[in-house]
């Protein structure tokens, strides 16, 4: 099965893409990025699984004319496609961004994720380096100005602001979370991997993989190893 196209979600149009036939698994892509970052994942795991991407509202080919940007608001937009969509359990993997989607997802409706796995992702702003905290609120003040002069720029400011003021995850929740999840980061990730590892911690079923010589862009820095290490850990859930 090979589809794609708008789903229109409370009146916000989120773009997606459905490939392979099996469990389904859902991607869920990062910040001021689109589905398309999963380009090799969607190659190898739709030979494994029925693979669904979305790109977010604001993102992509969805919506990009919303007024409210937030994980909170994502992850609702998520639970509304699975509901569309008639998929009611599937595994996840969220990458940054997608990750803290992903475990907003695992805290409010767990009986609708078999597992998980997070790449890259914070539960804390405190949990971005702080070298890389740095960058992304330079980032945001030059998109500030720029979008004085063109409202194209104030959707890029709102994408850095909400690094820098999200997320805010409660470590009592996460303890709550049943899902087994794998937390994935590079060892030279924009996370800090003392971040990461309490993250792993905390989740009651949580296992923990640093990838070596990687950057927070685990995908593209080494696919066949996450690709592998992934379809390995899912099916151990079959």
């Amino acid at each position: 099965m090979n589809s794609y196209g708008l789903l229109d979600i409370n009146g916000i149009e989120i773009y997606h893409e459905d490939h392979g036939q099996g469990t389904p698994l859902l991607l869920l892509h990062g910040n001021s990025e689109d589905s398309t970052i999963f380009e090799d994942q969607i190659v190898h795991f739709s030979r494994h699984f029925r693979v669904i991407t979305l790109d977010s509202r604001g993102h992509g080919k969805s919506t990009r004319n919303v007024t409210d940007i937030s994980y909170e608001a994502m992850a609702n937009d998520v639970l509304r496609v699975l509901d569309v969509m008639n998929i009611t359990r599937c595994h996840i993997i969220g990458f940054s961004d997608g990750g803290i989607i992903a475990l907003l997802l695992a805290m409010r409706a767990p009986e609708r994720i078999i597992s998980m796995i997070t790449i890259g992702a914070n539960y804390r702003t405190n949990g971005v380096r702080a070298g890389d905290r740095l960058g992304i609120r330079w980032m945001y003040c030059c998109y500030a100005i720029i979008a004085l002069f063109s409202k194209k720029y104030n959707l890029h400011k709102r994408f850095m602001g909400l690094m820098l003021k999200e997320p805010h995850l409660d470590e009592n929740e996460l303890a709550e979370i049943p899902v087994p999840t794998l937390v994935v980061a590079g060892s030279h990730d924009m996370i800090r991997l003392a971040h990461t590892r309490r993250l792993a911690a905390i989740l009651p079923k949580g296992q923990m993989e640093i990838i070596p010589e990687c950057s927070h862009f685990v995908l593209r820095d080494q696919p066949g190893t996450f690709n592998k290490m992934a379809l390995d850990f899912f099916y151990s859930f079959a």
